[in-house]
């Protein structure tokens, strides 16, 4: 991961982007378009979680997702974080704070169904 020692902050606006850990999902497209629109990029993702569902984790998008961002000429950050822990939302802004600078949007995309229930009951 790049440092905002390494970039300095910039004057384009940051998104956070929760739940991109996936290849050409929803997480993955917001991330991509919103840097083509000019924003920073902050994700976060938790392999555990995908690891423990059916389509199983993707081990490799982190990284794959953060080169791409970047090649869109958009500083880019992530995270892996366990979303139910109750210190998790702090420790995002703190870590967004101190890498990209202040957070303008905020995109929860993020999913946690252990059971697996069904949308519609």
């Amino acid at each position: 991961m790049l440092s905002a020692q390494q970039h300095g902050h910039s004057s384009r606006p940051v998104a956070v982007v929760t739940g991109a850990s996936r290849t050409r999902k929803i997480g993955w497209a917001v991330c991509v378009e919103l840097a083509r629109a000019g924003m920073d990029i902050f994700f976060t993702h938790w392999t555990p979680y995908d690891a423990s569902m059916g389509w199983g984790s993707e081990e490799d998008v982190p990284a794959a997702l953060q080169s791409l961002v970047i090649s869109r000429g958009a500083r880019c950050e992530h995270l892996s974080v366990n979303l139910g822990e109750e210190s998790t939302p702090k420790r995002i802004m703190d870590t967004v704070e101190e890498r990209l600078g202040t957070a303008a949007v905020l995109v929860n995309n993020a999913v946690h169904d252990p059971a697996e229930a069904p949308f519609f009951v």
